[in-house]
């Protein structure tokens, strides 16, 4: 972590726990009544500070500067995304209304993951599409906290960069990919890169087929029938995808695609895994074309 975004994790965080913080910290866990604990893919340490309600409490006035209000759509959510990408996951007594979630009260715990770039970790991937006549579709696919978008974001950065006839669109809807404060990013996605930042990826998508012209779409978290909608949408247009889904070679995240892998939309399937601390690639699936109906 670069000394700048280390800093902006230290904004948020009360000053007794900086000294807990490190270049490896991959997340910081807030447990209402336990010990904060800070955990990287190497080891788990754990401060003897406790997050009790008056704790917890501050730490959220600190996050939505002192407005909940503001933020009260994305808390109903289960996520707030800071400046610089950190994301923190929210949870507490779930409030429903007429069936539908509407906000998270007596907040018991907090889960700060904190984004990175990490330039060079798509070196491996980035070669191996270079061999192919044209740029194929790429699926990153890994349980949670695997580092699919650290991935992803420098396989952007990389295609941007160094493949001159690439025009990349980012939908970044949740605002982890680019870290966008203020319309400018803080993560570098590439000089070829247009972000829309805080979109839907339906719209996001929608917006930047028929207005920036894009080759490449990116996005982050895959899966719901809107998301593999828009992606079709992309893909008929003449867009390729790069994308990333929750999910492991055993396959299950293939249900949620089923139409993305009938029409081709991918070339190769990148399976990550939280057992390797150097290079978290642990396969590369080339995908068989399936012959279109």
């Amino acid at each position: 972590m670069n000394q700048k975004k280390l800093q902006t994790v230290k904004l948020f965080l009360p000053q007794i726990l900086h000294p807990y913080l490190s270049d490896n910290t991959e997340e910081i866990r807030f447990r209402r009544n336990r010990e904060v604990m800070f955990l990287s893919s190497e080891k788990e340490l754990i401060s003897p500070v406790i997050a009790d309600k008056a704790f917890l409490d501050d730490l959220m006035d600190r996050l939505t500067k002192s407005s909940l209000y503001t933020y009260f759509e994305d808390i109903a959510n289960g996520f707030l995304t800071l400046e610089g990408g950190h994301r923190v996951g929210v949870c507490g007594t779930g409030v429903y209304q007429r069936g539908k979630l509407t906000d998270v009260r007596d907040i018991s715990s907090l889960n700060f993951r904190i984004a990175r770039e990490k330039k060079g970790c798509a070196n491996r991937v980035f070669e191996l599409l270079q061999q192919e006549e044209t740029l194929p579709g790429v699926l990153i696919i890994s349980p949670p906290g695997c580092g699919k978008t650290t991935l992803l974001r420098d396989l952007i950065r990389q295609v941007s960069d160094k493949m001159s006839k690439w025009k990349v669109a980012v939908v970044d809807q949740r605002n982890e990919l680019s870290g966008t404060a203020f319309g400018i990013a803080q993560n570098d996605l590439g000089k070829r890169t247009d972000i829309l930042c805080g979109y839907t990826k339906p719209d996001g998508i929608k917006r930047a087929v028929a207005s920036l012209s894009p080759t490449l779409i990116a996005v982050d978290e895959i899966g719901s029938a809107e998301d593999e909608e828009s992606l079709l949408f992309a893909t008929y247009s003449g867009v390729q995808i790069f994308a990333t889904i929750h999910g492991d070679e055993r396959g299950a995240f293939r249900k949620n695609i089923a139409r993305l892998i009938k029409e081709n939309v991918f070339g190769y399937y990148i399976y990550l895994s939280g057992e390797n601390h150097s290079d978290r690639i642990c396969h590369i699936e080339k995908v068989k074309e399936n012959p279109l109906c």
